[in-house]
């Protein structure tokens, strides 16, 4: 059984956050999974693939964790900026008092862009808007 990323990260107090780095030369992906009580990671690294990384995280923790949501954004803003050359791009899900925020920063050229949000489906929606 898998156990939803947002309802792990409320329950845990955990941060998460997918990066690609196009200024790399090779592992130009950072997943980072981040214990806010212990203030430490609990699992974190760089490779040339996300899944790589979210099969690390759920073998550490002896969990079954679903990272789907969180992909297929990931994956639609990485397809959106196919033709724009960027620096890298970020996208999280952060404690905030006793509840989840959703961000998403993308520095390139010819883009500067932060933004938070109270729910992922105000990111989803955000997200489908300026990158599908």
């Amino acid at each position: 059984m898998y156990q939803k990323l947002q309802t792990f990260l409320k329950e845990n107090k955990a941060n998460f956050t997918i990066k690609y780095d196009s200024e790399r030369e090779d592992n130009n992906y950072t997943v980072v999974l981040f214990d806010t009580k212990e203030g430490v990671s609990i699992c974190s690294g760089d490779a040339n693939s996300i899944d790589i990384l979210e099969k690390k995280i759920t073998e550490t923790l002896s969990i079954n964790i679903e990272f789907n949501e969180i992909n297929r954004l990931f994956y639609l803003v990485e397809d959106g900026l196919s033709h724009t050359k960027v620096n890298y791009f970020i996208i999280g899900i952060y404690q905030v008092k006793d509840s989840l925020e959703y961000r998403i920063s993308i520095f390139g050229e010819s883009i500067d862009t932060r933004e938070s949000f109270c729910s992922f489906e105000e990111l989803e929606r955000f997200i489908k808007k300026n990158y599908e």
